[in-house]
């Protein structure tokens, strides 16, 4: 790429501002060598639009995301769809994200929850903490 030299292509709002291919007078948006390229590259996103318009079925996420192994089975499912191609990855990722961050309250609840029992077990021993 070249510094300082912009695509003679245009935009809608003008002359295009991207800065323009080494070699060529356009950027990839409107260098008319790379338009087999850029079709190419639509179609497969507009493949990948459609599939994972219903990325992960219905059949494929547990009834509840109560526990470690419900989780678990989600985090398999996206890696399976994004595997398959039938997730794109950025939904894969925020499954991964949502998915981790509820193990954490899960855990953090366990926790809890085990505490409170300790703490009613020493009441009823009438020790002092």
């Amino acid at each position: 790429m070249v510094v300082g030299r912009k695509c003679r292509g245009r935009t809608k709002n003008g002359p295009c501002k991207t800065p323009a291919i080494s070699g060529s007078g356009f950027c990839r948006w409107h260098d008319p060598e790379l338009e087999a390229e850029r079709k190419a590259a639509s179609r497969r996103g507009g493949r990948m639009r459609q599939v994972t318009q219903g990325a992960i079925l219905l059949k494929d996420i547990p009834d509840e995301l109560t526990s470690i192994r419900a989780l678990s089975r989600l985090v398999e499912a996206a890696v399976h769809g994004l595997w398959k191609d039938k997730i794109e990855p950025r939904k894969a990722l925020a499954l991964g994200t949502l998915a981790k961050h509820l193990r954490d309250l899960i855990l953090d609840c366990e926790l809890e929850e085990r505490v409170a029992r300790l703490e009613t077990a020493l009441e009823k021993t009438n020790e002092p903490l």
